[in-house]
């Protein structure tokens, strides 16, 4: 069988694969320096950026019901300047770095983060750290950002399925402690804080002992010093008391229906009691992993549409909360099924009956750690958390004491979780398991280059093996073009992918779905425009049996009309219950890659049916697979799986030439759930890298960061709108470039003064100063993707699905276009 093999054989490149992604890394050190701040640093030269994470104590939790919402708003005024540096220069500075500086504020502390190009941290750190210590509180800027916060903010809060919920359940469970204070704020005194409340809890709370300092890339712990030390060199005079009241939640014994749903909320352990922290994180996984856990037992279909189960240590007790969403199609009794499915899985805990499912947690546990630890900018997240909560070392530890719990232990925990009085000891029985201090588990230093071939096989379908020595897990990534010169009703892509996995000639929605889980493997497709992406993982050594079960639907799908029925209720029950924002919907409005609830509706069995005849073809197919086993028995695999004919709709055709699309702008501005979605399509032509990389740096300009031209023309001259985003999708010969902001309201005249904004912004030739910020953003984006498996299989997948070849996506860094190049424009 003919077949094109090619091996990436460019030295430079196989070395900085190595760099990219280097298997190990050095030991972390933990400083206390003499100003209290607390420093971690872990260098790896290897590494093309710094990841920079400060985190402070000084989250809700130091809220009074008299101050409610200051921490927040601090936050955002941590970005408007001191008194050396007007307000901007600090995200100027990181954005100019390759990063975009972000920063959340949560119950026990606010968080910043950003990763730098690693030529530039030392300025972004000093920087950064200028503003925590100095905040010049703008009183202009102020009012600016309380109002963004009142009235587009809380909007897109409220939006949500579940924050609602999440807000009602830690105001009921902490009546008279500040974690039931709401994140944003309560709305009534957040309008009436005054700037001199600001100051004082900074005062109070931005200090260097609750400070901490996490960094990991190429740099020394005398350097990093240095730069903390110029800033906060000496403890500070006086000491304000700031401590945190002892927190005993105290959960509603039944079921909360709070915006809709169920939410079950239980006690859960302090961080300090960190035996009992890892138990909790067992027991979640145990009760709620789909397909596995003890809430999903049983054939399909489930009581609910689907649960989501939430713990975050913190400092004092909090919860351990479900939200179960309601059915697909929703009985009357629902409620009352969900509430016997917990009984019995709390009854199977209590009973040790699930002693293999909890050795199965514990064994997803260490594996997401190790999957984290793996990632450089995760890492120093890890460090900056676990350092807060006083647990430094837990990090190198998890692994060993993750597998020292015993099946005992969680049993007791189970017990304690559902007293009627809230715990207040937390101990657990001894492990039996347990001998001596965990030893840290933290890899030794080494380098793993990454080794990368490609395969075309005579079908048609390529595909990449990625090989990165000592993964634990493989990844494959399967991306599909569906864009097509026939037509088909908007949403046919959509209702399409959803059905691929249900039936097929050999296997049915369960016994797909419940081997894949055997194979330690999880599931996720992905439709956007032009692109439909099937994400898998699995066990190494099951890599053939999650590729077969792949190939079933890809090849062999059979439609049904009661599954066709389902996928329609599944799309229009996930849009009443979408997770964040819907963007979608406004570009709906201005094109037909997403479909809305009247859409689907029109879509027929018989187009779907088409339509997987006409696009699941192997030559619009790339496999990229991330995985420790060599490259050629990955290939080998693929080929017995996916490189043969795929039978009727399956043999390759010459795809139709199609003319590159003229320049084409399209504004508009829609309304969900309370949120108005204001932007743009803007089509351009692409052909080739060279002109993919211009776009992708307009793009860049347009959309991205505080710097992007819709940040400025809106955020910072306006006073209006919370979230700017955009979004890209590919074409035959075309890109067509996404972006929007988010509103709480936005009247008739605004939308006409947008829309006018726009047609101006969109179209004009870049400054070498956008140029430049926008080349540091894409090289840092680029170094940050190449850390997240799933990233990097994407990029691959598309550069050799669109033409420039995975090999050319890898070296994009050093391929951008310089600043003092031509201005890019598309007037």
């Amino acid at each position: 069988m003919a077949s094109t093999l090619t091996r990436l054989a460019a030295l430079a490149l196989l070395w900085a694969l190595s760099g990219w992604l280097a298997l190990a890394h050095a030991p972390y050190k933990l400083t206390r320096l003499p100003s209290g701040v607390r420093l971690v640093v872990e260098p790896d030269p290897s590494m093309p950026l710094v990841a920079i994470e400060v985190w402070v104590q000084a989250g809700v939790a130091y809220e009074t019901p008299e101050t409610s919402g200051v921490a927040h708003l601090l936050e955002h005024m941590i970005f408007k300047g001191t008194a050396r540096h007007p307000a901007g220069t600090l995200d100027r500075v990181c954005e100019e770095s390759g990063g975009i500086l972000t920063a959340t504020t949560e119950r026990d502390w606010a968080r910043y983060s950003v990763s730098v190009l690693p030529d530039l941290w030392r300025e972004v750190l000093k920087i950064l750290l200028e503003h925590l210590r100095a905040p010049a509180i703008p009183p202009e800027e102020l009012e600016k950002e309380r109002q963004i916060i009142l009235r587009d903010e809380y909007a897109l809060h409220h939006a949500d399925p579940i924050r609602p919920a999440r807000y009602r359940a830690f105001e009921q469970a902490f009546p008279n402690h500040p974690y039931g204070l709401p994140l944003l704020g309560n709305p009534e005194r957040l309008r009436v804080l005054s700037r001199e409340a600001i100051l004082e809890f900074h005062r109070r709370h931005y200090r260097p002992e609750r400070i901490v300092v996490a960094l990991v890339g190429n740099l020394q712990e005398s350097e990093a010093r240095a730069v903390v030390e110029s800033v906060w060199g000496q403890a500070s005079e006086d000491n304000p008391e700031a401590s945190l009241p002892a927190a005993l939640p105290q959960p509603p014994a039944r079921f909360l229906e709070a915006n809709g749903m169920l939410v079950r909320c239980v006690p859960a352990p302090p961080a300090r009691a960190t035996e009992a922290m890892l138990a909790t994180e067992v027991l979640r996984l145990v009760l709620a992993e789909p397909y596995l856990g003890l809430l999903y037992g049983g054939e399909p279909p489930h009581p609910f549409g689907r649960c989501v189960s939430e713990y975050l240590p913190r400092s004092e007790s909090g919860l351990l909360c479900f939200y179960f969403l309601p059915p697909v199609e929703p009985a009357e009794n629902w409620q009352a099924r969900v509430a016997e499915r917990w009984a019995q899985a709390i009854e199977r805990l209590r009973s040790q009956g699930a002693r293999s499912l909890i050795e199965q947690a514990k064994q997803w546990l260490i594996l997401r750690h190790r999957h984290a630890m793996r990632n450089p900018i995760e890492r120093a997240r890890l460090y900056a958390f676990y350092t807060l909560l006083n647990l430094p070392h837990l990090p190198a530890e998890y692994e060993a004491r993750v597998r020292q719990i015993t099946p005992e232990q969680v049993g007791a925990l189970a017990e304690k979780l559902l007293q009627s009085e809230p715990p207040r000891d937390w101990s657990l029985p001894p492990s039996s398991e347990r001998e001596g201090s965990p030893a840290p588990s933290l890899p030794a230093p080494a380098a793993a280059p990454l080794k990368a071939v490609r395969q075309r096989y005579a079908n048609g379908l390529r595909a990449i093996a990625l090989q990165q020595a000592g993964r634990e897990t493989a990844l494959i990534q399967i991306l599909i073009r569906t864009d097509t010169p026939d037509a088909f009703p908007a949403g046919t892509d959509e209702i399409t992918a959803r059905m691929l996995f249900t039936t097929t000639r050999n296997e049915t929605l369960h016994t797909m779905g419940y081997r894949l889980a055997l194979s330690g493997g999880a599931l996720q497709i992905f439709w956007e425009p032009n692109l439909t992406r099937i994400v898998a993982y699995a066990r190494p050594n099951a890599l053939g049996n999650v590729l077969s079960t792949l190939a079933e639907g890809l090849t062999r799908s059979e439609f049904e009309t009661e599954h066709f029925q389902r996928a329609i209720q599944q799309a229009l029950w996930e849009r009443r219950w979408a997770d964040g924002t819907q963007e979608w919907r406004l570009y709906r409005q201005l094109s037909q890659f997403y479909a809305d609830e009247n859409a689907l509706r029109r879509v027929s069995l018989e187009a779907v049916r088409r339509f997987y005849r006409a696009v699941y073809r192997p030559e619009r197919v790339v496999v990229v697979v991330l995985s420790p086993q060599a490259p050629e028995n990955v290939l080998a695999e693929i080929a017995r799986y996916l490189g043969n004919e795929w039978g009727e709709s399956g043999r390759s055709r010459p795809s139709p030439s199609l003319e590159p699309p003229a320049p084409r702008l399209q504004v508009g501005a829609v309304e969900a759930q309370g949120v108005v979605y204001a932007g743009y399509l803007y089509t351009l032509p692409c052909e080739g890298l060279e002109s993919y990389l211009q776009v992708l740096i307009h793009h860049t300009a347009l959309s991205e960061g505080k710097g992007a031209r819709l940040f400025r023309a809106y955020r910072e001259e306006r006073g209006r709108g919370y979230g700017i985003r955009g979004q890209l999708a590919l074409t035959e010969k075309g890109v067509i470039l996404g972006g929007f902001v988010q509103f709480g309201t936005l009247t008739p005249e605004e939308r006409k003064t947008f829309t006018e904004i726009l047609n101006t912004l969109c179209p004009a030739p870049l400054t070498p100063e956008e140029t430049r910020r926008a080349r540091a953003l894409l090289k840092g984006q680029t170094y940050r993707h190449f850390y997240d498996g799933e990233e990097l299989t994407r990029r691959l997948g598309l550069a050799e699905l669109f033409g420039w070849g995975y090999e050319r996506e890898m070296r994009l860094p050093d391929a951008l276009p310089n600043p003092e190049s031509a201005p890019i424009g598309y007037n």
